[in-house]
């Protein structure tokens, strides 16, 4: 047993001092944590709101719920009138209780952040790179005193879109997009252990232009190994309910 221990760490080392591109990372992030992780997990998000003279200007909670690899809903206030929802390869939003038209999209920070457990390799290729990750780019650097591997972009470079992996843990603790004009950060902070081969971030802290804009907090975090109730990731009852009486109305005339 514990010859098999140690060979088991030391080919886990050796799989670390080889990870230099997209694919070698996928292998050890796949052998770390996919039989482990979780298939969902539900969470209170109180948000802290700042402006640019970094003062305090609000706050909020959302109540989010992640199956993943591609459900992901935000309730952005009680009533469940008001919220995002993600599913598949589509965003809709719900305002007032009214459902808008849904658009195409791809949501990478929720593949990173336990998505890409669930989905394969090659399909992931393809959107990380349609969402404008050069996944040719790599390199090995240190921040917060700890070893981290960055995917996308090259050193010294924090204008392109990337993704940073703590290179112990194999968690995501840094994000830069490129929202045009704007490049948005996100750090990943607190990382509390689920079971033996999975994390989850309980802080989320969100820069736009190297400017605080918004802290998260997560509490009432429940994971589990099974799937949330379908009804969930439903568009809204009333919506349907309307649609359904424009179809009947149709038929009367």
């Amino acid at each position: 047993m514990f010859t098999s221990s140690i060979i088991f760490l030391f080919s886990f080392l050796m799989l670390q001092n080889t990870v230099t591109d997209f694919d070698s990372l996928w292998n050890i992030l796949q052998k770390k944590h996919k039989k482990g992780h979780y298939k969902s997990v539900t969470f209170t998000q109180k948000n802290t709101h700042f402006n640019d003279k970094d003062s305090i200007v609000g706050t909020s909670t959302w109540k989010e719920y992640i199956e993943y690899p591609n459900k992901f809903r935000i309730d952005l206030d009680s009533t469940a009138k008001n919220t995002v929802l993600f599913r598949n390869d589509s965003v809709y939003q719900v305002r007032n209780g009214k459902l808008r038209k849904g658009d195409t999209y791809f949501h990478d920070l929720l593949a990173w952040n336990g998505g890409i457990f669930f989905i394969d390799k090659e399909y992931a290729r393809k959107n990380f790179k349609n969402a404008g990750y050069d996944l040719t780019k790599f390199y090995t650097t240190t921040w917060e005193n700890k070893k981290v591997y960055v995917l996308g972009a090259l050193e010294n470079d924090f204008k392109s879109q990337q993704v940073w992996f703590d290179a112990q843990n194999l968690y995501v603790v840094r994000v830069f997009t490129n929202q045009g004009a704007r490049i948005m950060e996100l750090q990943f902070k607190k990382h509390q252990k689920i079971g033996k081969k999975s994390w989850i971030e309980t802080e989320v802290i969100v820069l736009s232009q190297g400017k605080k804009m918004q802290t998260e907090q997560y509490f009432d975090i429940q994971t589990s190994k099974k799937k949330l109730s379908p009804q969930i990731f439903e568009l809204i009852k009333e919506e349907k309910k309307e649609d359904k009486k424009k179809e009947e109305g149709g038929k009367k005339k």
